[in-house]
């Protein structure tokens, strides 16, 4: 497949500055440079994280309105849709917020610990449970710096021990059939494990893996560059196509930005043009309410 054709209809989010990217038809466009983390689509309805503390709702039709920093979140990383409204994760404080349909906090989950120890980051919904991943069970703030290899996790929101140990600051938690799919992103690799916790698949790549897409034609891993230079690092942030079967890399594509956060592949019968029209026309403004 040429390269037109394999990065199409792709969201890829960028924190620290980066943004919110539109590919279509092997073309990069950049919509915007507010610094975004999760993405999560809901029938015609986007909603993104925003750094450090708010979110935005995009509505594509009649139905929705679009609602920008309603509730703020502590950096914010994931977003996940459920029932009628959505998880959304504060990750400064250890905790998941659930959202209901009328953008009220509903419920919270939160963690012990000081500010950012865990590092709480991704969401999923993994057959009947919602997951989360973090980088270790610290109790200080920030412990896992220097010390997150092999400590992180994944857990049930409502469990008590983890599903997968042994990971490297792991991101982007992707069902799979029965599996989950994510990114070991300090090993700079994507893993497959089964419900019991046992690795069956691993690929290595060459950057910081965060984002995955899951899509028609290819598996979509996202790239970053490595925040301290390196000598034949990666220049930017890069989204790789692996064969879905194979997982042999099938095309790459460069981004303007260094870090990519989530890549989202909009599925049939969600218009691109039509999603980047209402980005643009919602111009963000903390606490304002758009119709």
């Amino acid at each position: 497949m040429n390269k037109q054709a394999l990065f199409d209809d792709l969201l890829v989010s960028a924190p620290n500055g980066g943004g919110l990217f539109a590919l279509r038809g092997g073309e990069v466009q950049h919509l915007d440079s507010l610094s975004s983390t999760g993405l999560a689509l809901h029938g015609a309805t986007l909603a993104r994280a925003l750094q450090p503390a708010d979110w935005v709702v995009y509505g594509l039709d009649d139905t929705v309105t679009s609602v920008a920093a309603a509730i703020h979140c502590a950096d914010i990383h994931d977003v996940l849709w459920l029932d009628d409204g959505f998880l959304m994760v504060s990750t400064d404080h250890n905790e998941v917020v659930r959202v209901d349909a009328d953008f009220r906090p509903v419920q919270r989950w939160a963690f012990p610990g000081e500010l950012d120890s865990m590092h709480i980051n991704c969401l999923a919904l993994w057959g009947d449970e919602v997951v989360f991943s973090a980088f270790g069970m610290f109790s200080e703030r920030r412990a896992y710096k220097g010390a997150s290899a092999g400590a992180g996790f994944v857990r049930g929101l409502n469990g008590v021990e983890p599903i997968i140990t042994g990971l490297s600051q792991p991101h982007s938690l992707k069902p799979l059939g029965a599996d989950l799919l994510l990114a070991d992103s300090e090993t700079r690799s994507i893993a497959l494990f089964d419900r019991q916790g046992r690795e069956k698949r691993r690929k290595v790549l060459d950057g910081y893996t965060r984002g995955i897409a899951i899509g028609r034609h290819a598996l979509f891993v996202g790239l970053s560059a490595s925040r301290t230079p390196e000598p034949c690092g990666l220049p930017t942030a890069t989204l790789v196509a692996l064969d879905l079967h194979s997982w042999e890399e099938v095309g790459r594509i460069a981004l303007p930005a260094r870090e990519i956060y989530e890549v989202l592949e909009l599925p049939v019968g969600v218009d691109m043009a039509a999603l980047v029209e209402r980005i643009d026309a919602v111009k963000i403004n903390p606490f304002i309410y758009y119709e």
